[in-house]
């Protein structure tokens, strides 16, 4: 049944061999924290914070998701869902014939990475190595390539990462048998063998994706069982693929310790030395370039309770991810989006007072559930990094004395230094003397904290804080302390033009979106004047001074000269200055050529607007293009009025070919622009402008559209409303 299916993860049975370290008989309530933000441990990869999806999640699709993953900071997802890869037909979006499971006739593949657009995160896909489409073999490398062709030569979309199978050691070689394997071998040798087959035929298609083989954890079952796992599927796939992947639950099912998982981290270091050790011994030549994924975890393999939706397992999830990361990993990816209440282990001893378990980071409102999409602590976990630090940011050395208070640092790209502080004593506050080291507090600071009593991240200021300070750590709570930084950078800003050149006929407009862009923490208005404009061609700034962007209109008379040349635009605020161009060509008059019109139907293509969600949490405004002819220059803006929402994403079905830009400000503008020399073909597509909501649903009949476009010869501009 879908509701049995929905409690299963991606590990039916995952053993612990490693001991747990518990808490010491009496509490110890201060901590030395030593930050040497000169100490790089790594950078933060482009696909740090992942979660898992699943085809059988009947609120995968919910309107709400997109916005919730975004402001979580989730930059992967994974699909199609633990064990149910290795049952999974792609192409017909079910369960192969004499396997158990369940797909949700809504989430196709397509729908899928409908969500990954829309929040912009990076897919991690794994195809099925379990079942052939007919039930009756294992799977096979063919299929997982025409998987490949559907996505990046048939759609176009450009997926990187490719998991061979789930837990493939799961599949009865070593007694425990909860992964789908019908290939008449199990044994290792074989799945690498074959992992080695499938690379071969899905890098034929595409050669630049990457291929991942199934590791078992180091230290964790079946590692140290004969065959040895790990070293005999390298041996055979080790030169073949770009990454490894390693599950990670640190606890069984009625054994669940708070103390004991809080203390669970620190394996990682040990498990992630053993693996590249193994790359190293294994991969030959190329075992520099093979990276590693911990495409699931979670606290415990199977039968959640109490303990997944208490302020225990947030603590858990934020420490895990972290230390997976500074270990050099690529993806952490928590185990799930959604699943389902289960009556796991509900012991007094452990935390809380819930009737219930989940591994989901938001509810699916089953039995003794919030509504759909609450989420749970774990998922202010995941969120409290995203304040801590974002991809490209710099994870930097931190230590504590105490070993119930663990500490994590980043060096922002923005030059701030962010200190995540995790007091996993459950009764004491942890007075942390902090020194700061390779960094010059400014002296002022943002706190964000989360509480076993918290509804939410909440931030406020840390006052001044320097080199050296106190912080008080209350019990079970996660602190981010982010400091700004000491030193001599002037506030300024800068301009630019999107698109960065018009191409305009006589009798014609077409607009470009001039932006400020802030640095050093400048926040002023700035007053845009147009210079170099040609005789016979109007400029208009609408409106004339801004904190973020303003559209820039020139128009082009009928007697304008035809001439190309290019506009300067000067921003002034006190006195501060800049400047940019924009490039503008004038050519003459198309006979039956266009002009300005209003609303749908100006000109051969037709622009409609319409909302396509509105509610209290997600919102979607739609501009619908329909053309029967080539357009070869369009600038689409979107604006939203700021009220109740905030700028989530955007995206658009053309192709790479346009590209999106916003700004944030009293009016939030979502900008589409083609990329001069390019064109859009004949066709229908859509340009999308995404927004998270607060609880109170946005008033859509405010937000507005505009664009410029050019078509035959000719220049056009329509607007209206959603």
């Amino acid at each position: 049944m879908p509701a049995l299916r929905a409690v299963s993860i991606g590990s039916v049975f995952l053993f612990l061999a490693t001991g747990l370290l518990t808490s010491p008989g009496s509490a110890q309530t201060t901590s030395t924290v030593q930050v040497a933000a000169g100490t790089t441990l790594s950078t933060i990869p482009a696909l740090a914070f992942g979660i898992n999806s699943a085809v059988w999640d009947g609120n995968l699709l919910d309107t709400a998701v997109p916005g919730l993953l975004t402001n979580a900071g989730i930059s992967a997802i994974r699909y199609p869902g633990g064990s149910t890869s290795d049952d999974y037909n792609w192409q017909t979006n079910s369960i192969v014939p004499n396997q158990g499971g369940y797909a949700n006739p809504n989430n196709t593949f397509d729908a899928f990475m409908g969500l990954v657009k829309s929040t912009g995160s990076t897919p991690i896909i794994t195809v099925n190595y379990g079942s052939n489409s007919t039930g009756n073999g294992g799977g096979t490398p063919a299929f997982a390539a025409s998987w490949v062709n559907y996505a990046n030569v048939t759609k176009g979309y450009g997926i990187k990462y490719w998991e061979v199978g789930n837990e493939i050691y799961g599949n009865g070689e070593y007694g425990a048998h909860w992964e789908t394997d019908l290939h008449s071998a199990l044994d290792p040798s074989t799945y690498g063998a074959n992992v080695a087959l499938f690379a071969s035929a899905m890098k034929a298609v595409d050669p630049t994706i990457k291929v991942g083989a199934v590791l078992a954890a180091p230290g964790n079952w079946p590692d140290g069982q004969s065959p040895n796992w790990n070293s005999n599927v390298l041996t055979q796939c080790g030169a073949s693929i770009d990454f490894v992947i390693v599950h990670w639950y640190p606890q069984n099912p009625g054994s669940e310790s708070d103390s004991g998982l809080l203390s669970s981290t620190q394996t990682i270091a040990g498990m992630v030395s053993a693996v590249r050790s193994l790359l190293a011994t294994y991969g030959g030549a190329n075992a520099a370039n093979i990276q590693i994924l911990v495409t699931e975890t979670n606290s415990v393999s199977s039968n959640p309770g109490k303990q997944t939706i208490s302020i225990v397992n947030s603590l858990f999830v934020a420490d895990d991810i972290m230390d997976w990361l500074e270990k050099g990993v690529t993806n952490v990816d928590i185990w799930t989006l959604h699943n389902s209440s289960t009556a796991g282990n509900l012991s007094s001893s452990l935390f809380g007072t819930a009737t219930f378990g989940d591994y989901g980071i938001l509810s699916n409102a089953t039995s003794g559930e919030p509504a759909a999409d609450t989420p749970f602590p774990s998922y202010y976990g995941i969120q409290m990094l995203s304040k801590l630090g974002k991809a490209g940011d710099t994870m930097v050395a931190a230590a504590s004395s105490n070993s119930l208070l663990s500490v994590h640092a980043v060096h922002q790209a923005s030059g701030n230094l962010a200190l995540l502080l995790i007091n996993k004593d459950p009764a004491n506050t942890i007075s942390a003397n902090v020194s700061v080291s390779g960094f010059t507090p400014a002296g002022s600071a943002t706190v964000y904290s989360y509480a076993a009593s918290s509804s939410a991240i909440g931030s406020s200021s840390g006052g001044s804080l320097g080199a050296s300070f106190t912080f008080a750590a209350p019990p079970y709570t996660l602190t981010t302390i982010v400091l700004s930084p000491m030193g001599t950078a002037v506030p300024n800003f800068t301009l630019s033009a999107a698109p960065s050149s018009l191409a305009l006929a006589q009798g014609s407009s077409g607009s470009s979106t001039i932006s400020v862009v802030p640095a050093n923490g400048f926040k002023g208005s700035v007053a845009l004047t147009a210079a170099a404009v040609p005789s016979g061609v109007t400029a208009a700034f609408s409106p004339a001074s801004t904190t973020t962007s303003t559209a820039l209109t020139l128009t082009a008379g009928s007697s304008a000269p035809v001439a190309s040349g290019a506009v300067t635009i000067t921003g002034v605020s006190g006195v501060l200055s800049a400047s940019t161009t924009l490039g503008l060509t004038v050519s003459a008059a198309q006979s039956g050529g266009g002009g300005t019109g209003t609303g749908t139907g100006a000109g051969p293509a037709s622009f409609t607007g319409k909302a396509g969600t509105n509610g209290p949490w997600f919102d979607e405004d739609d501009v619908v293009l329909a053309t029967s002819v080539p357009i070869t220059a369009l600038t689409l803006s979107i604006r939203v009025p700021a009220t109740n929402v905030t700028y989530s994403s955007a995206y658009d079905t053309v192709g790479s070919q346009v590209v999106q830009s916003h700004t944030s400000g009293t009016t939030i503008v979502t900008t589409f622009a083609l990329t001069s020399g390019q064109t859009i073909p004949a066709g229908s597509f859509t340009f999308a402008a995404q927004l998270a909501g607060n609880g109170t649903t946005h008033a859509v009949t405010t937000d507005t559209w505009s664009l410029t476009y050019a078509a035959g010869g000719a220049t056009y501009q329509q607007s209206g409303t959603f």
